[in-house]
């Protein structure tokens, strides 16, 4: 199994924090968020890691490299996808479809958003997906931040765990009111996190998705929705802690909490 960890972004919404700095090497109780997800990933079977940055932030992460004294740092490779700015970005399955392509990736590939710090151990999620494997798995938590679901895309599961609906960052509105088709507010709701499993007959996909939809490319979750739409997609509901840290607020919280 490959793992590709997406580092690529510019963290806007992190600003100032990010304007000269990654966010995965942003750090939490004096640890970068990107070791927390190697030291989760160290626990599996894996054959390569990829990192993909931009190139902008590239040197930060040779240098990070330079410094890191995990055991198992040879397995890890660092790559950029020549992006210098939000304007020539290639977007989060750009980036996925970046790393396949150029490291002829033909394997099962665990993808992991940069942004992603969890509790959990991978370990279970990954034995499920292999159950349900040649469909696609991902893993939905259970929102506690009611206010905080329209940065997600929000997840309807069947009785088997197949996604049956897939809404990216709706507006939600009260149950009682009748919402022309967008999605309510139910009691119990469950949210994508940037944690991918595709096995290796389904990750071509990526790139037949860039050629119907580039206007999709920065979107993660709308790669789910269309493969949930296209093809089929599990999802394995996680016990334990897990943040998106996508603001200033969230990572101030996190760093008192994690």
């Amino acid at each position: 199994m490959k793992v590709i960890i997406l580092a690529a972004g510019y963290g806007t919404r992190l600003y100032p924090l990010t304007k000269e700095k990654p966010k995965a090497l942003l750090l939490v109780k004096d640890k970068p968020i990107l070791e927390y997800i190697l030291e989760k990933l160290y626990l599996l079977i894996v054959d390569e890691i990829f990192i993909i940055s931009n190139k902008k932030f590239f040197p930060q992460f040779q240098e990070w490299f330079r410094k890191y004294g995990s055991f198992s740092k040879k397995k890890i490779k660092l790559l950029h996808n020549d992006s210098t700015s939000l304007e020539d970005r290639l977007g989060a399955v750009g980036d996925i479809d970046f790393v396949i392509q150029r490291k002829r990736i033909r394997d099962d590939l665990l993808v992991i958003g940069a942004d992603n710090l969890f509790s959990f151990s991978l370990g279970p999620f990954l034995k499920f997906a292999r159950r349900k494997s040649p469909a696609n798995s991902i893993i939905v938590h259970r929102a506690k931040d009611k206010q905080a679901l329209k940065r997600f895309g929000i997840v309807k599961l069947d009785s088997r765990n197949k996604i049956i609906d897939f809404q990216e960052k709706p507006r939600l509105r009260p149950p009682e009111t009748d919402y022309g088709g967008q999605a309510h507010q139910p009691e119990d709701v469950l949210i994508s996190t940037c944690i991918y499993f595709f096995p290796v007959q389904k990750i071509s996909l990526t790139a037949q998705y860039l050629k119907e939809d580039k206007r999709s490319a920065d979107s993660s979750g709308g790669y789910i929705k269309w493969l949930s739409q296209n093809d089929t997609v599990y999802g394995f509901i996680t016990r334990g802690r897990w943040f998106d840290i996508g603001s200033i607020d969230e990572y101030s919280f996190v760093n008192h909490t994690f």
